[in-house]
């Protein structure tokens, strides 16, 4: 584990120094392996997450990278830091979002309150270490009107909840509190097809068909006990 951590500082500040105006804030820096959903069966991806300091900003930025160790394939996001926010970006996006792989792909989905939508960011990037993506990534956020829009667009989908599905699956019955983001349960593919299941605020479920372009084809309310 040592060794590991060292080689991760040592490329780290080999990368700081090749890209003098993104830097890395010193102990910010979390790896871990995460479970992801293979074609087949459960799987593992090498993930890495930190905080930058960029020349154009003026909040930190966070970064989540995801590298498949088996294909090469790389996946990454960021969330700019809102001024005075606590917490580990990272980790809560880790933990509430689902993560599914395929021979060419890897596509995360993640459900978001307000308003309410699924939100996929997909990627087919591939690169033979960690380093060689963080790498990327980092020059990708120095270059912010450039490779990322461009990316975003060819990248990112989301499914609107509130047109897909009802209020009354939406929203906590006779309570004037805020909509809660509905808890993304399960994510399987079959064929083409996704299959997402959502859990509600009032003990029901919800399953989201979507086509090979992340496209609804429908959605239905159903018990909670729904496999």
């Amino acid at each position: 584990m040592k060794v590991t951590v060292v080689a991760i500082v040592l490329c780290l500040a080999a990368q700081i120094a090749a890209l003098p105006h993104a830097r890395i804030v010193p102990g910010s820096v979390k790896t871990e392996p995460i479970q992801a959903f293979g074609a087949t069966q459960l799987t593992k991806l090498d993930s890495e997450r930190f905080d930058v300091e960029l020349p154009s900003a003026t909040q930190l930025t966070s970064v989540v990278l995801l590298r498949d160790p088996q294909t090469g394939l790389f996946w990454w996001t960021y969330q700019p830091r809102q001024s005075g926010s606590v917490g580990d970006f990272g980790e809560s996006f880790l933990r509430t979002s689902i993560t599914c792989t395929s021979h060419d792909e890897i596509v995360n989905w993640r459900s978001a309150a307000s308003p309410p939508r699924l939100w996929i960011l997909k990627s087919s990037e591939h690169f033979p270490s960690m380093s060689d993506g963080r790498a990327h990534a980092l020059a990708s956020l120095e270059n912010a009107h450039g490779e990322l829009k461009t990316r975003w667009s060819e990248s990112f989908r989301e499914v609107d909840l509130a047109r897909a599905l009802p209020p009354d699956f939406l929203l906590l019955r006779n309570s004037a509190a805020p909509a809660r983001a509905p808890e993304l349960r399960k994510v399987t593919n079959k064929d083409g097809h996704w299959a997402v299941l959502l859990d509600g605020p009032n003990g029901d479920s919800a399953i989201l068909s979507l086509n090979d372009k992340y496209e609804l084809i429908s959605a239905k309310v159903v018990p909670r006990d729904h496999p």
